[in-house]
């Protein structure tokens, strides 16, 4: 049996274990049953429904849960179900309180994804993930695209009258202070000076507001300016996030130890930042990356020259490739099959190659200029017929020969800048081969050498099988090489002879020779336009074999032979005949220093040399340009009938037109070969332009004249004779006309000139003496029906009339001088016209202009013009006797001008009587105007005593008294004022005020009399209805009778308010004071 310990029982617990009388506790507060329903375990003060201070634990002893609840569990505004947690209202947010805690689970998720594993995964078939930073939805649309940033200012928009201020209130705050202030920083002043006027203002602050939202009367206002409506959006935009980052979007980190791996696609309305080192995008070939939006930066590579945009065809699938669009693009190699710039496909095959030794190179393909070719041989295989081979500066290094193929065009960038020069194995051979239609430009080709024993060493020649044939009815053209330079020298060279002249092995300059040319070539031929040969010691040109040279302004140096013309072994025309020599034909061109000029050997060879230089010929080597070494006979060679026609002209000048004439400059001499101009019934003719001198057997004709025995005679016109010195024929000269232009000298008499009365004297230069008749008065100049038409005389002078300087006046003294006319006639000067009294004038005015002055010296009268007032005329400065009012007047173009005037003698004090009134004018000054309706002056005087001067009426007299006196009851009235006698009135419904000026506030009024002032008077009936303060007047009230103010409030004693005793209390007090004082 067992033991009962603390057994409740008894009146303790009713029979439904309620107690009566207090709560049930065990031991104190171990567990606790309150009689309001609660239990409280551990406490007495807080019991609950279950209350549990400490920790709960319970379990089930088996795999049952340790705590179960039927339906939720309610924990403050939490609901744990089985569907879920949940609350009513607000975020759940689930935290580790530990500083170093974590949350960890399996797995969380809503309907749409779930964060489970090592990834978040989309729940909805086809479903995406969104992932964002920002606080409110559509800030950072907003901000990226500088729109409406009203609602987005942290922490919140204005949409009520709680909301607290946000970064926009405060940034506004921020310019209203700048603005007061009036100093900023320049980072300041380019955010916050809104309208870009230069200043922080008032209105900066305001617009700044405005892109804030507003809640105003109960309102909330969108805000009115965007992001992209300020003036440096920019600075503005960065400002704000240095200063206020809270109102920035925030941007969404992910951060991972490992690999962030994204298995669908990845949609990002904002901004990718990736930090990390590497950045995978897809897993397999067939996987893409659109990229929509516009890149903001350089793509540039991790590693030089290792990674590829696009890929060529490999194991893993044919090439690939992109559409690129670029301002500039760096990258060792580009494979393309075109690139555009600006408008232009720069790779487009159009038949050019481009060769650089720079950026080149012969794995290229050599059609653009950013993948050109390294050599020119290499261009040179690639080249057909049309092609052009472009090439960059620089020195090409090439092994020689190279074969030009016909149709090829090789242009270098410059003659000076590009330089071709053999490699050390191939210096010995010939530079270029050359086809027909094959071009050449622009180039320098230097550094080869002779080799005697193989005849090689050529920088141009005729490449084997040459064919210049007609391909569709066109014929082909020869090899054109222009602005080339061949420059070589020996392999010895020493100081005294630095281009190995002596050497003999230098490289020469071009072989044409027709020996290699197939037989059904129409021609073998060259055309060499501004080509210099420097070739020391060796030959420059040579031509043979039946060709053909064109050598046009170029140049030997240096050369044994500048040009040799051989006759060859002869080339194989289409006729099948055989043909030798060389035809050239060489235009302002030569030939400097060396040994020989131009050499021609063999019948078969034909030169026209024109306007050919040989300078310093013979000289060789030697280059001090002295004259005694240079040899006349080797500028032009030849040999076995060989033809050269010339004109030359060598270093002295001198001219040579073949063999046969020579002009001598420096000798000032010209030399022919006599015998071959004067042979038998030769003759020679001299020409210089189109004149022509010809000389025969006794007779000389130049032009039109012709000298032959003792006679010299003009075919037609004139036989002119000219001289630096006198001209004499001894004896008599019979000519049909004779003209000089110097001196004719007659030493004896000069009977006549003429023999007929219809001969004529011309006298077409000026006569320097005097003309002088054989006797006084008897001989006349012209007759009466023959007179000479005009006479140019500085005088003349007729019996006593002088006639010259602009006069016309008698010799005589006291003479007079008499123009008379004939008849009706009159003596007219000019214009004037004078007859007896009258002068008159036949086109208008009569104008005297002396230049002093104009005197008429007479007793009698000087009669003016007149008429009436419709005959004046509109001139000006005209003075006339006006018949209407008889009297003078003036003219003037806008009407008459009156003359009575009273001027002063420098005429700038007068009255003037213009505009209908008088007007006193005093040192050019209007001082005073008088007319019917008022007297206006600057100023009055009277007597000196009294002056008005503008506004200012004052006396002049030094302590003088100004009156202002009315007439018997007249008033002197000012203003409202009125004066008449010793009284003054106020004619206005307004108070008089006297108003003193003291600015100290100490003035006063003073009324200086020993009678006294009576101030206003009448009844209390007759106060003042609206009186100001300090009124006063006398009451004549019976129960007042004394001086009255007022106050403001009331009428009150002006001596001050104090009680008033009457005659008995006075006595009554004076019989007190009485007994005090004894």
């Amino acid at each position: 049996m067992s033991t009962q310990v603390a057994r409740i029982g008894g009146q303790l617990l009713q029979d439904n274990l309620q107690r009566e009388l207090a709560d049930l506790a065990f031991d104190t507060d171990l567990l606790v049953v309150k009689r309001d329903n609660t239990l409280g375990i551990a406490t007495t003060t807080t019991p609950r429904n279950l209350s549990i201070s400490g920790t709960m634990r319970t379990t089930s002893g088996g795999s049952d849960p340790d705590i179960v609840f039927g339906n939720s569990l309610k924990v403050g505004d939490f609901t744990l179900a089985s569907s879920g947690i949940s609350t009513a209202s607000g975020d759940i947010t689930i935290k580790s309180t530990h500083p170093n805690g974590y949350i960890k689970t399996a797995g969380i998720g809503s309907n749409n994804f779930a964060v489970k594993g090592d990834g978040i995964q989309a729940l909805q078939t086809n479903g995406g993930i969104g992932i964002r930073s920002e606080a409110l939805d559509g800030a950072t649309a907003a901000w990226n695209s500088d729109g409406n940033y009203g609602n987005y200012w942290a922490p919140g928009p204005k949409v009520s009258a709680s909301s607290p201020p946000n970064d926009m209130d405060r940034l506004y705050d921020v310019a209203i202070a700048l603005s007061q202030s009036g100093a900023w920083t320049t980072e300041e002043l380019n955010a916050l000076d809104y309208d870009g006027d230069g200043d922080i203002d008032v209105q900066d602050a305001l617009q700044l507001k405005n892109m804030n939202t507003q809640f105003v009367g109960g309102v909330a206002y969108p805000a009115t300016r965007t992001l992209a409506d300020h003036n440096n959006t920019t600075a503005f935009k960065a400002y704000i996030e240095k200063y206020y980052p809270a109102s920035v979007p925030q941007k969404l980190q992910i951060q991972s130890g490992g690999t962030v791996t994204v298995t669908g696609n990845i949609h990002a309305t904002g901004n990718i930042t990736y930090g990390g080192t590497t950045l995978t995008i897809g897993d397999d070939s067939t996987d893409t990356a659109n990229f929509f939006a516009d890149f903001h930066d350089n793509i540039t590579p991790d590693l030089d020259n290792v990674y590829h945009l696009g890929k060529d065809f490999d194991s893993t699938g044919p090439k690939k490739g992109f559409l690129l669009a670029v301002q500039n693009l760096n990258a060792d190699t580009v494979a393309t099959k075109g690139i555009t710039y600006q408008g232009i496909n720069l790779t487009k095959n159009n038949g050019i190659l481009y060769v650089s030794n720079g950026n080149g190179s012969d794995a290229n393909e050599g059609y653009s200029p950013g993948g050109p070719y390294a050599t020119i041989t290499k261009a040179l295989s690639q080249a057909t017929a049309g092609t052009f081979i472009y090439i960059y500066p620089g020195t090409y290094q090439e092994a020689f020969p190279m074969t030009v193929p016909a149709g090829v065009t090789i242009q270098g960038d410059s003659i000076r800048s590009v330089e071709v020069m053999p490699t050390s194995a191939t210096q010995s051979n010939d530079a270029f081969l050359l086809n027909s239609d094959t071009t050449i430009e622009n180039i320098t080709i230097k550094d080869f050498y002779y080799d005697s024993g193989n005849d090689k060493g050529y920088a141009f020649r005729l490449a084997n099988n040459y064919n210049i044939g007609i391909v569709e009815q066109v014929i082909g053209r020869s090899p054109y090489l222009r602005n080339i330079t061949v420059l070589t020298k020996g392999s010895s060279t020493s100081a005294s002879d630095p281009r190995g002249y002596d050497s003999g092995d230098a490289g020469r300059g071009a072989l044409i020779d027709g020996s290699v040319a197939v037989q059904n070539s129409r021609s073998a031929s060259a055309l060499f336009h501004a080509v210099t040969f420097i070739t020391p010691g060796q030959v420059g040109l040579t031509a043979k074999s039946g060709v053909r040279v064109e050598w046009l302004n170029s140049f030997t140096y240096f050369a044994s032979t500048g040009i040799k013309l051989e006759q060859g072994s002869g080339r194989t025309a289409p006729d099948g005949s055989t043909v030798y020599g060389a035809e050239l034909r060489s235009i302002a061109s030569a030939c400097v220093y060396g040994n020989k000029g131009l050499e021609a050997d063999g019948a078969n060879n034909l030169a026209y040399l024109v306007n050919q230089n040989f300078a310093y010929i013979g000289a060789g080597k030697n280059v001090t340009n002295d004259n005694t070494l240079t040899v006349r006979a080797n500028e032009v060679v030849k040999s076995n009938n060989a033809k050269v026609y010339y004109t030359t002209q060598d270093q002295r000048g001198n001219f040579r037109v073949g063999d046969n004439f020579l002009v001598d400059l420096e000798n000032e001499r010209t030399s022919f070969d006599v015998e071959s101009i004067f042979a038998q019934n030769a003759t020679a003719q001299i020409r210089e332009g189109n004149n022509t001198i010809t000389l025969q057997p006794g007779l000389i004709t130049q032009n039109e004249i012709a000298i032959q025995g003792n006679s010299i005679e003009a075919f037609r016109g004139n036989l002119n004779f000219n001289s630096t010195g006198n001209i004499v024929f001894q004896g008599n000269v019979t000519a049909p006309n004779i003209t000089t232009t110097g001196n004719l000298t007659i030493g004896g008499s000069l009977t006549s000139l003429g023999d007929s009365p219809t001969d004529t004297v011309d006298f077409n230069t000026p006569i320097s003496q005097n003309f002088v008749p054989g006797s006084s008065e008897t001989k006349a100049l012209g007759t009466p029906t023959k007179r000479w038409n005009e006479v140019n005389s500085e005088t003349a002078n007729v019996n006593t009339i002088s006639i010259g300087n602009g006069q016309l006046k008698t010799n005589e003294t006291n003479a007079h001088l008499f123009l008379e006319p004939k008849n009706s006639g009159k003596v007219v000067v000019s214009n004037l016209n004078f007859k007896s009294n009258i002068v008159s004038s036949s086109t208008g005015d009569i104008v005297f202009q002396p230049t002093t002055e104009l005197k008429i010296d007479s007793t009698g009268e000087l009669r003016l013009p007149k008429g009436e007032t419709a005959q004046r005329p509109a001139v000006q400065g005209g003075i006339r006797f006006n018949t209407n009012f008889n009297g003078f007047e003036g003219t003037e173009t806008s009407g008459p001008v009156s003359l009575q005037g009273i001027y002063d003698s420098d005429r700038d004090t007068y009255l003037d009587l213009s505009n209908n009134q008088f007007n006193f004018v005093t040192a050019g000054q209007t001082n005073h105007t008088l007319n019917g309706i008022l007297l206006e002056s600057k100023g009055f005087s009277s007597d000196g005593k009294t002056s008005i001067d503008g506004n200012t009426i004052s006396t002049d007299q030094q302590d003088g008294t100004f009156q202002l006196k009315s007439n018997g009851t007249g008033k002197t009235i000012i203003g409202d004022l009125q004066f008449q006698t010793n009284d003054l009135f106020n004619n206005s419904n307004n108070n008089f005020i006297i108003n003193h000026t003291n600015n100290n506030g100490l003035a006063y009024l003073k009324i200086e009399n020993v009678n006294g002032m009576i101030p206003p008077t009448g009844t209390s009936a007759q106060r003042p209805g609206s009186p100001e303060i300090g009124t006063t007047r006398y009451n004549t009230d019976a129960s007042v009778n004394y001086v009255e103010t007022w106050n403001g409030s009331a009428w009150i004693n002006a001596a001050g308010n104090v009680a008033s005793i009457d005659t008995d209390q006075v006595e009554a007090l004076a019989y007190v004071y009485n007994l005090i004082l004894d």
